[in-house]
């Protein structure tokens, strides 16, 4: 039971749910509406809100009591869909041949896209190299410094190309940290 009451001189009218209220008039929603209609409508919220209605008296739903034995034969006939329909979805997979074959043909597309970009890399690397060589602006140490930069780059480049696909691990070796530094320290003393 949902009682309202039209707080009104005027009648209220809902025409979305075909519902007219007289002045001053209390009606029960529930009855005329149903629970779930009534409180789904904006425009009994609006009502509600704006304090043209006003609630007189609101009971909560009772909810059916299921017995455990009831809850139990529910669960089991939900098991029961959804492994039915997991079953006649199970021939539209693939199998695990088939999933290596996709993923096989995905790598080697994948593979050849990144070989042409790093080709194209490689050329930018090259003619970086002429030009660094070729600028009369830089002294013999910075030229050598850049010409080493830009190899450590094609070295690097080369290396993750090799990795691609690989399990990630750990960089081995000494690190190009002193070399570099090295390299950038001749840049001072011969300048």
């Amino acid at each position: 039971m949902w009682i309202v009451k039209n707080v009104l001189r005027g009648s209220l009218r809902f025409a979305d749910l075909d519902l007219v209220i007289p002045p001053r008039a209390e009606i029960d929603l529930d009855r005329l509406l149903g629970r779930d209609r009534a409180e789904s409508a904006s425009s009994i919220k609006i009502a509600l809100d704006e304090g043209y209605l006003q609630n007189v008296h609101k009971e909560m739903p009772v909810r059916e009591s299921v017995s455990p034995r009831q809850l139990t034969q529910q669960l089991e006939a939900f098991k029961s869909s959804i492994l039915s329909e997991m079953r006649a979805s199970l021939p539209n997979l693939l199998s695990g041949e088939e999933i290596k074959s996709e993923l096989g043909q995905l790598h080697d597309s994948v593979l050849g896209g990144v070989r042409e970009l790093l080709d194209k890399v490689r050329v930018r690397l090259r003619e970086e190299k002429a030009r660094v060589a070729e600028d009369r602006t830089l002294t013999d140490a910075e030229v050598r410094a850049r010409l080493a930069f830009l190899e450590e780059k094609e070295r690097e480049l080369d290396a993750n190309f090799e990795r691609l696909g690989h399990e990630a691990e750990p960089a081995a070796g000494p690190s190009q940290l002193a070399h570099n530094a090295e390299l950038l320290g001749g840049i001072g003393a011969s300048s």
